[in-house]
């Protein structure tokens, strides 16, 4: 059963991690300094003013200006898309954690079961 496999290989990875370094959720170890997620410099005050930019305020930008804008809202598009990223990876993981744990749980019930009987 594949459930099985990944809920071994997920009960494995967390007996032979080091109890001061915890476990991620694909298996590979935290570090000791928190990471800086994607995104978090992610203004959305300054988004919102970006994109409520006017047409007819538009027509008033010079060509570098209107450049420059484009630039903005490219680099502002580009972090937003990152932090999507990230944030659907987390979910994702967590996702199959909880899976892996469910099956833990159902194995170990059967096997109280089991033991009783």
């Amino acid at each position: 059963m594949p459930g099985e496999a990944a809920a071994s290989g997920l009960v494995e990875r967390i007996k032979e991690s080091d109890a001061s370094t915890p476990a991620t959720a694909d298996g590979s170890q935290a570090s000791a300094a928190p990471k800086r997620r994607p995104g978090a410099e992610l203004d959305l005050n300054t988004a919102r003013l970006l994109c409520s930019t006017t047409d007819v305020a538009m027509h008033g930008f010079t060509d570098g200006e209107l450049q420059d804008h484009v630039a903005r809202l490219t680099t502002f598009m580009e972090s937003a898309d990152q932090m999507l990223h990230h944030w659907t990876k987390q979910r994702d993981s967590a996702t199959e954690d909880k899976k892996a744990f469910e099956e833990v749980i159902n194995n170990l019930v059967k096997h109280a079961q089991k033991i009783r009987k």
